[in-house]
């Protein structure tokens, strides 16, 4: 049997002063790599953090542009709806102005074949009725009958030969003048 030397250990034992280099270059790499992959890491991770912030600051832009445009269309309505309700606040504030007894004299001011298609409130607090007459005469009645007694004040703003008849636009001051 033949003896087996193990002297090659002996020879090739592990010393710190022969394989420290060897241990410290390749700890060196190892820590190299993992420097490198870590920031390419956070390198991809904070662009797509920065193309979030980016999406997101541009739809918040964009939602403050609508929500701009909205309170612009609210202010507008609310504008066209103030002067009306302040008329109607002032009437009812007064108690002067009786709705039941305004619509009983239309109906009983309007002649025959005649109509009324529209009914708003104009900016200076007026009454602003648009119909369709058989004739002129018709018209002048209207606003006779609406003024009578000195109660009401009644301007034709507008008339005009229409399809059914003529057309007016008659301005009608429920404040009687005040």
């Amino acid at each position: 049997m033949k003896k087996i030397e193990l002297d090659f250990l002996e020879k090739d034992r592990f010393t710190l002063r022969k394989h420290g280099k060897k241990i410290l270059y390749y700890s060196l790499i190892f820590l190299f790599g993992f420097f490198i992959v870590s920031s390419i890491f956070y390198f991809f991770k904070s662009k797509s953090r920065e193309k979030r912030y980016f999406m997101l600051k541009n739809e918040v832009a964009v939602l403050q542009v609508r929500v701009g445009e909205k309170e612009k269309k609210l202010k507008i309505e609310k504008a066209k709806i103030t002067p009306e309700i302040n008329l109607l606040n002032r009437a009812i504030e007064r108690k002067a102005f009786s709705y039941t007894d305004t619509l009983w004299l239309l109906e009983r001011a309007l002649p025959g074949r005649s109509y009324i298609t529209r009914i708003t409130i104009s900016s200076n607090g007026k009454v602003v009725l648009t119909g369709v007459f058989s004739s002129s005469s018709a018209i002048k009645n209207f606003m006779e009958t609406l003024s009578s007694g000195g109660k009401y004040q009644v301007y034709l703003t507008r008339e005009e030969m229409g399809r059914g008849g003529r057309t007016a636009n008659i301005a009608w001051d429920l404040g009687g003048g005040e």
